[in-house]
């Protein structure tokens, strides 16, 4: 997990551990431009917070917060 200001934001294995998908099963939504909304820096990807819950919202998912916590006490550290 990154912080970019006060944004968020995961790279693609982050955020498929937090909607429940595989990374391959993000990359693929991205070729099909759906999908949550994304950041391209270079060539890596990463995936803004508030966009993971609004995809989430819309789709009837339920994300897994305790990535959340982790990483709070990660970077606490």
């Amino acid at each position: 997990m990154k912080r970019k200001g006060e944004a968020v934001l995961f790279d693609t294995v982050e955020a498929g551990d937090y909607l429940g998908f595989a990374p391959c099963y993000l990359s693929q939504l991205r070729s099909y431009k759906r999908g949550p909304a994304f950041i391209k820096q270079g060539r890596r990807v990463f995936y803004p917070l508030n966009s993971l819950d609004a995809y989430a919202s819309t789709n009837g998912l339920e994300v897994d917060k305790s990535i959340l916590i982790g990483a709070t006490e990660h970077e606490a550290a």
